[in-house]
């Protein structure tokens, strides 16, 4: 598993730093920024409708702001801004896809991260001045998507960077061992965040934005162009399409031809659309995954209403929630691959060997996708507060699929692809996710506000079986 390539150990180390720092910033700002949403929420309500609930200081106790009423305004505040960030950062991905041509990744991911920076800026100004905004105002904050991309872009660029510079047979081990780390630094920052949220609901909002300001000077450490070490790999025909192998066919000459800036992004994005044609049964499984996990978007408030969890105690469910998945994941690299579905098959030789490697990562996806459904289907029938612990542990369980099925993906594509993809899944997950949470949070909105005690739960099973679907995808897909 080492890299023996220094400026490749640099690149990686860059990548797991910068991830790591990001990681920590939202976990140090993700529970007390729900916090501050729900207090706005719930004081505006509740001064329109009843206002001898409000505390001398304005306040309102926080069994008031578990009322259907006020839930469903959040579920809906959430939705709409996950489709209204949504729009931006698409729009920013087309833009960089194009860009990652022509220029270097790095000034690229200097603006992403400074995006994301100015993002939170903006989200604490909301959120503080709220005699002031209206918490609809932050819908708005999708906009800083345009500088750089976001979290869409974030992910594609580590992920294609580590690509390009790690060894194929030892891809799935980095992707996860690097998810860990991510995971620990979420721990930590929420373990902090929790436990300063006591005296101070806006100290670790303030500490996490200033931990995301870290990246930008750690993005320095990446080097302008990376060489993968590895050799190039027989590409499954089935993941590219044919205008793909007709691009690696292009002289020189034409590659040098200038283009006009309109003639850039329209070829940037036939590009693009040539490359999600062209793997349409990974993107298929991706997508749906994704889907699945977006009953996350309204976890914490679900949690919270249906077992009387504070969002402070549901925070503490989650990280340690996390700290079990970054364990679990941390040993997923070392299971025994005839353990694993379909881990055992392949022959001798360095053929064989690829086919071993792309089966024991089928088979580990498969294994964290049917923990995902069985833990979510888990979760819906509300048993008890125990059974929910149970059935986000087994959550926890199946959380590295993402990573061993990039791995499979990226280990079948020539260098000058590796980017293309990565770009064309994280369009397609991110759209998934943010387009699930809208429709998971209406739906839960709609159960609320006019459904039955136990509809609440619809959400959470058309999760799981959305999960069931991805398995049937991905055993499509092999």
């Amino acid at each position: 598993m080492a890299i023996e390539n220094p400026e490749h150990r640099r690149v990686v180390h860059a990548c797991l730093a910068v991830r790591a720092a990001e990681s920590l910033g939202y976990a140090l700002m993700s529970t007390p920024l729900l916090q501050l949403l729900e207090s706005n929420v719930c004081r505006n309500y509740y001064r329109e409708h009843n206002d001898s609930v409000l505390a001398l200081d304005g306040s309102v106790s926080d069994q008031f702001c578990k009322a259907a009423e006020v839930q469903s305004v959040i579920s809906y505040i959430n939705g709409i801004n996950s489709i209204l960030t949504l729009v931006p950062a698409l729009i920013a991905a087309l833009l960089c896809f194009g860009l990652t041509q022509f220029v270097d990744k790095k000034i690229i991911l200097v603006a992403n991260v400074t995006g994301n920076f100015m993002m939170h800026l903006y989200l604490m100004a909301v959120l503080y001045f709220y005699d002031t905004f209206d918490p609809r105002w932050m819908w708005l904050a999708g906009l800083f998507s345009l500088i750089g991309g976001g979290d869409l872009i974030f992910a594609a660029l580590l992920q294609a960077l580590m690509a390009e510079t790690v060894p194929n047979h030892s891809l799935s081990a980095y992707y996860l061992y690097s998810t860990a780390l991510a995971l620990m630094a979420i721990v930590i920052g929420s373990a902090s965040s929790l436990s300063i949220m006591e005296k101070s609901v806006w100290l670790p909002v303030i500490m996490g934005t200033a931990m995301k300001s870290l990246s930008i000077p750690l993005v320095v450490l990446f080097v302008d162009r990376t060489e993968t070490g590895c050799q190039p790999q027989t590409v499954d025909l089935h993941l590219l399409s044919t205008e793909d192998h007709e691009m690696e066919n292009e002289t020189e000459a034409d590659m040098d031809r200038p283009y006009l800036p309109t003639k850039i992004i329209r070829r940037q994005a036939t590009d693009l659309w040539n490359t999600l044609r062209g793997c349409l049964l990974p993107l298929a499984v991706c997508v749906s995954q994704d889907a699945g996990n977006s009953f996350r978007g309204i976890l914490p408030y679900w949690l919270s209403r249906e077992y009387h969890w504070s969002l402070r105690d549901t925070g503490y469910i989650s990280l340690g929630e996390r700290l079990l998945t970054a364990l679990l994941i941390s040993l997923l690299p070392r299971i025994p691959k005839w353990v694993l579905p379909g881990g055992g098959r392949g022959g001798g030789g360095d053929d064989g060997g690829r086919i071993r490697k792309g089966s024991s990562d089928l088979g580990l996806a498969t294994l964290c996708l049917c923990l995902a459904c069985l833990g979510t289907a888990l979760l819906g029938f509300r048993w008890s507060r125990v059974s929910a612990i149970f059935s986000l542990a087994v959550l926890a369980a199946g959380t590295g699929f993402r990573d061993a099925y990039l791995s499979y993906v990226t280990s079948k594509l020539q260098k000058h692809q590796i980017m293309r993809v990565c770009m064309a899944l994280s369009v397609a997950q991110y759209s998934a996710i943010n387009f699930g949470v809208f429709v998971v949070g209406g739906l839960y909105s709609l159960c609320l506000e006019h459904g039955r005690p136990w509809m609440t739960s619809l959400p959470i099973w058309l999760c799981s079986l959305v999960f069931a679907f991805t398995i049937y995808l991905l055993r499509r897909s092999v």
